[in-house]
């Protein structure tokens, strides 16, 4: 995502909160909204449909734009209440990964739309942008925004092929969890910055990329044999990362 339509999601976001929007509340109208930012309207619209399916906000045909409910909020809030993350969690958070994905994989690849396969391309093209530019630019870079961008790129990925599966009920599960699920790739990926980073980025793209490639061709068996490898493999990175609190400052 170039840097213009990363500050475009961001600040639609920054609107909803300053507007203290809750969960089924009316966002004014695209036009309205565009005017208001100051935004072209295919901009805006770029935004609204990555905020859509990343589950935070809904468009509803001749209705307008609705801040969405999740339905892991109270979890996600207690979450950030705690006071470090608590290592015995991990097993189970990575358990319901599988538990979601693999199944998800397997449906996307029989069920997937020409639209569905558009998406997870381009967010395929933005993580590979990323690795890239981490190769590019050995000075001084602005890691928090790169964690940023990563997470939300591969948070759309995962999301999208969950609604390519076409199971609704799996997708509004999988919202919630990838709230707290997006948390922990945001920190994974701030400890994957540097010299590390470019081989971890590196297999990050090719394991998505073999992951969709098996959707493209409409083979669900390989799509969850793929999709259990790059879960496997982000298994191994996290349980290799030292033990820091998920949360800044909740170790005070």
């Amino acid at each position: 995502m170039n840097a213009k339509r990363m500050e475009t999601v961001f600040r639609v976001r920054e609107f909803v909160r300053s507007r203290r929007l809750h969960p089924g509340e009316k966002l004014p109208t695209e036009r309205e909204l565009a005017d208001l930012l100051a935004l072209g309207r295919p901009l805006l619209r770029e935004a609204l449909i990555t905020l859509e399916a990343l589950g935070e906000l809904e468009v509803r045909e001749r209705q307008g734009i609705f801040v969405r409910r999740l339905p892991l909020e109270e979890l996600t809030g207690s979450l950030e209440s705690l006071l470090a993350w608590p290592k015995e969690m991990l097993p189970e958070m990575l358990e319901m990964r599988r538990v979601l994905e693999l199944p998800a994989a397997e449906l996307a690849a029989l069920r997937r739309s020409e639209e569905d396969l558009r998406r997870m391309e381009e967010c395929l093209e933005h993580m590979e942008q990323l690795h890239l530019q981490d190769h590019r630019e050995q000075g001084a870079r602005d890691e928090t925004d790169e964690a940023a961008q990563g997470s939300l790129w591969n948070t759309l990925f995962h999301t999208t092929l969950v609604q390519a599966s076409g199971n609704r009920v799996l997708l509004r599960t999988y919202e919630g969890f990838s709230v707290v699920m997006g948390r922990i790739t945001a920190h994974m990926r701030r400890f994957h910055v540097r010299e590390p980073s470019r081989r971890w980025s590196h297999l990050i793209v090719e394991e998505h990329r073999r992951i969709l490639l098996a959707i493209r061709n409409g083979d669900p068996e390989t799509a969850r044999k793929a999709m259990g490898t790059h879960l496997d493999e982000t298994a191994r990175v996290l349980y290799s990362l030292p033990e820091q609190p998920l949360f800044p400052g909740s170790e005070k």
